[in-house]
């Protein structure tokens, strides 16, 4: 049965779900400054991230493994327990520590995620849903990044998450009443399938999503590094991630309203852009054009992992369905843990370098798989 996009219960969802995006995309902020006045090496802060990722993998198993019954209460719990968690990590002095909390603060986000994308499935248009769902969380990071940019020098990694959890409490409270009464089961027919019901391009289809991610996620939490060698403005990651994030979630929701179909010349585009953006913030000298390049970057990488999963969830089972994320989280995962192995090696431009042969992988699986 499908959802009208404009049901409240739906919308409530979405907006909950939304929030447990926000600390990846604010990735590239507290990173930085765990790297940096924190004390952390690059890859003890991207370890962070992997961990994060770690959570919402096991988060993600669960219904891989079986499926699992989900009520607005239950996401509401989650949300609450995502901004404990989150004020748990200020006072994780060690690496050790730091990496326990964010990986519960992972399970949360993985169980919200997870919840959003079933809502998603359901609705009348999933590509669509996908695009509201990244556009809040877009929007959400970038009111965050720019309240830590207000604050100036004094926004450390203890402030940014501060200033993060504030914000989230809001989303809460205004979502709460009508994410609260939504209800719904996973897919019956097809509950039961499982490995044996993958063929070879599910697998390409999945190991497509995971480098992706991998190599995406990879550069987009060691933007500051680029950012940072454009300017000698304090705080000039925070200004040019709430620029970006902002002005992109408005951006991505008008692009899959105004297009309903994506072909193959278009995603060709999506991916010249994506890669565009990605050479721009690695060469860029002056500090707009860097800032316009993580607007496209933004822009790109968020249109074109809703096309995928729109793609792919339009053609597969829900046991594929649920693999799909799966796969994305390992992608997370995988990604900033060999970036921050790369960085402390003086390998700068490794990110780069996952980030662009990623784009092409996926261009390379679209013009094989999917036929317009």
């Amino acid at each position: 049965m499908t959802r009208s996009f404009l049901e409240p219960n739906l919308i409530g969802i979405i907006s909950l779900s939304s929030i447990g995006s926000v600390p990846l995309h604010l990735s590239t902020i507290w990173i930085e400054r765990l790297s940096g006045e924190d004390g952390f090496t690059y890859t003890e802060a991207n370890a962070a991230l992997s961990a994060y990722f770690l959570g919402q993998i096991i988060a993600a198993a669960v219904p891989v493994l079986r499926p699992v019954r989900l009520t607005g209460r239950v996401v509401l719990v989650l949300s609450v327990l995502l901004v404990s968690f989150l004020s748990l990590s200020n006072s994780s002095a060690s690496p050790p520590a730091l990496l326990l909390v964010w990986l519960l603060v992972g399970l949360c986000c993985g169980g919200l995620i997870y919840a959003g994308f079933r809502a998603a499935s359901d609705a009348a248009n999933v590509k669509r849903v996908f695009a509201v769902r990244l556009s809040i969380s877009l929007v959400v990071s970038g009111v965050v990044a720019f309240l830590i940019y207000v604050r100036g020098d004094q926004a450390s990694y203890p402030s940014a998450i501060l200033t993060m959890i504030v914000v989230l409490v809001a989303i809460i409270l205004l979502s709460a009443r009508n994410a609260s009464k939504a209800e719904w089961s996973d897919r019956s027919s097809d509950a039961a399938l499982g490995p044996a019901h993958l063929n070879w391009r599910s697998v390409i289809a999945l190991t497509t999503i995971f480098v992706l991610f991998a190599g995406q996620i990879a550069f987009l939490a060691n933007a500051g590094l680029y950012i940072a060698t454009s300017t000698s403005w304090l705080n000039a990651t925070s200004l040019a991630t709430a620029v970006a994030k902002g002005a992109v979630g408005i951006l991505l929701m008008f692009a899959f309203f105004i297009y309903r179909k994506w072909s193959g010349r278009s995603v060709l585009v999506v991916v010249g852009a994506l890669i565009a953006s990605i050479l721009a913030m690695y060469s860029g000298k002056v500090f707009v054009i860097v800032v316009a390049g993580f607007v496209l970057f933004e822009l790109s990488f968020n249109i074109l992992s809703s096309i995928m999963f729109g793609d792919v969830s339009d053609r597969t089972s829900g046991y594929m369905q649920r693999m799909i994320l799966f796969s994305a989280l390992a992608g997370g995962f995988a990604g900033p843990f060999l970036a921050g192995l790369f960085l402390d090696r003086g390998l700068e431009f490794a990110p780069v370098a996952m980030a662009l042969t990623s784009a092409v992988v996926v261009l390379s699986w679209r013009k094989l798989a999917v036929a317009d």
